[in-house]
């Protein structure tokens, strides 16, 4: 089984090369590295060229896509790909060693259409970077098959995603119109067809995150928008309430409702009406912060960090500001495709 790895490229000249030293260094080789600039002004493209007549252990094949948009750059190196599987990365990650190795082995039961693998953090120096290295694009801890998107689960991102060529061009490749989302509205369209994701731990890949706490809202604002939109696209009926320790769903009620009740910032707004209620219940927000405290030092500790107090604290903020802006992008999509997604 030969796999060929697609990368796009926007204005990556810091970091590309390295993303790209991981995937040729990888000890199961690849059939060929496409790299796909789009629309880079920062010299990426001129570097992708250097590098590419300096390798020589793997075929580095190098395209450009006019039409901004990471699905765009993805289904043009999709269009050049040669192998059975096109594996996906993005440029600011690195690719551990045995990342297609892991791949190769998953994939290869007829019925799993692509394999996901696991994100970290790649070397978090500020706050903001170990926050995310907590909390975002992280997978489980074992491997699972899954079946069905969910809205809640099952979908992966392009960060660490493989999926065979074949399965890619039943689906017709990602939806250019979709500016982010469009790796889960990907896995969403593979599991219409009848095949199945499974996830595997093994298959590693490291994420370099924002490095500014800016950066990082407007990310979360806009997957957030996009929930309202993948909601009313893949499901006719849906009735979705998150409860911290379980989820409500069904997909008989009409409408489309998504409620995340168990996110930070509402579990926060609770205890703080229960406290204009009843005065002495505003110990619950202070119960509330001191678990968010205890919670990521505990879930540093299980990733080998050791974060400091004050670390700690700002991790709690940084959870709880990123939650309350996702919240508004979940409004603001709510309005704009005519769903209830909170």
């Amino acid at each position: 089984m030969k796999i060929s790895v697609v990368i796009p490229v926007y204005n990556a000249r810091h970091f590309v090369i390295d993303c790209l030293k991981s995937v040729t260094d990888q000890n199961n080789k690849p059939l060929e590295i496409i790299a796909v600039d789009n629309c880079s002004t920062d010299g990426s493209w001129e570097l992708l060229q250097e590098f590419s007549q300096e390798v020589k252990s793997v075929p580095i094949v190098l395209c450009q896509e006019r039409k901004r948009g990471a699905a765009a750059a993805r289904n043009r190196g999709i269009r050049l790909a040669r192998g059975e599987v096109v594996a996906f990365t993005d440029a600011d990650c690195l690719a551990d060693k045995d990342w297609l190795r892991n791949i190769k082995s998953s994939i290869s039961q007829d019925t799993v259409g692509a394999v996901a693998g696991n994100i970290f953090g790649y070397r978090p120096l500020k706050v903001v970077q170990k926050f995310q290295s907590l909390y975002t694009l992280r997978g489980l801890d074992s491997e699972r098959v899954f079946s069905r998107f969910t809205l809640i689960e099952g979908g992966f991102s392009t960060s660490n995603l493989a999926v065979r060529r074949e399965v890619l061009g039943a689906v017709g490749g990602f939806d250019e119109g979709l500016l982010v989302g469009e790796d889960h509205d990907l896995c969403a369209r593979i599991y219409k067809k009848g095949l199945r994701i499974k996830y595997t731990p093994l298959a590693k890949v490291y994420h370099r995150h924002r490095d500014s706490v800016k950066k990082m809202l407007r990310q979360s604002y806009n997957f957030a928008q996009i929930h309202p939109r993948l909601l009313k696209k893949h499901f006719q009926k849906a009735f979705i309430v998150q409860i911290p320790g379980f989820n409500i769903r069904s997909e008989r009620l009409p409408g489309r409702v998504w409620l995340n009740l168990a996110s930070a910032d509402k579990k926060l707004i609770l205890t703080v009406i229960l406290g204009l209620i009843y005065p002495p219940l505003f110990l619950l927000s202070l119960f509330y912060l001191l678990y968010l405290y205890v919670r990521n030092f505990k879930r540093g500790l299980s990733l080998g960090f050791n974060f400091s107090f004050e670390e700690n604290w700002a991790m709690a903020g940084l959870l709880l500001l990123k939650s309350l802006v996702m919240t508004g992008g979940r409004l603001i999509g709510s309005f704009k495709y005519k769903v209830i997604c909170l």
